[in-house]
């Protein structure tokens, strides 16, 4: 299903404003490019395309809302994210971490911090992607010993990508840092081709005693 070709669709209302975002492989435009389309139209356009995720923007007070595609889902089960930024000076880096289990719906995307009454425990913590959206440099990703090899790690960069270039950062990539961990998934990813070679492998992330 999943391939290095991706472009984005931005689905828009009559006054402007975006009703969805959605991330899409497929050939029927370039990769990296972005079109815009009022809703039906854009709707027609990605129909038969895999959308790779899809983002409802916040609205009424809703939170908004990721899809990411379901096959991405098969193994890892339903997810809820919550969205960080940095309050850094020099350049403040955004964070998206994965959750499941608790009392918030699949796909939501909180910000800032888990509610009190989410019902989650540090355990339902899956993974988590840093990443700069000034330059879409990917810093960190990282999955829960017990989440590894089920593909959260594309759910991840998936939902983060689409997240990314939704606001108008450009596409996410990689520099040639990374653990032994992150060497692997790169290995086995199909978009390989947005991270630079190996050149430092570093220390793993995962706790010392949970390795």
């Amino acid at each position: 299903m999943l391939g290095p070709h991706v472009w984005r669709c931005r689905a828009l209302r009559p006054d402007g404003t975006t009703a969805w975002f959605a991330s899409v492989v497929g050939d029927a435009r370039p990769d990296g490019s972005t079109v815009e389309r009022p809703v039906e139209e854009a709707e027609r356009l990605v129909q038969g395309e895999t959308v790779l995720c899809r983002l409802v923007p916040d609205a009424d007070g809703a939170p908004a809302h990721l899809e990411p595609a379901p096959a991405l889902l098969d193994r890892i089960g339903p997810v809820w994210f919550v969205q960080v930024h940095e309050p850094q000076e020099r350049e403040p880096a955004t964070n998206l971490v994965a959750f499941t289990g608790g009392t918030i719906e699949p796909g939501t995307v909180l910000q800032g911090r888990v509610p009190r009454d989410a019902g989650a425990r540090s355990a339902d913590q899956a993974g988590a992607v840093r990443w700069w959206p000034r330059t879409g440099e990917v810093d960190q990703v990282y999955v829960a010993p017990a989440r590894r090899r089920t593909g959260l790690s594309t759910v991840l960069l998936a939902v983060a990508g689409t997240v990314a270039t939704a606001s108008g950062s450009v596409p996410l990539w990689g520099d040639g840092q990374r653990t032994a961990l992150g060497e692997r998934m790169k290995q086995a990813s199909a978009w390989s081709h947005r991270f630079a070679e190996l050149e430092h492998l570093v220390a793993p992330m995962t706790p010392f005693d949970e390795r």
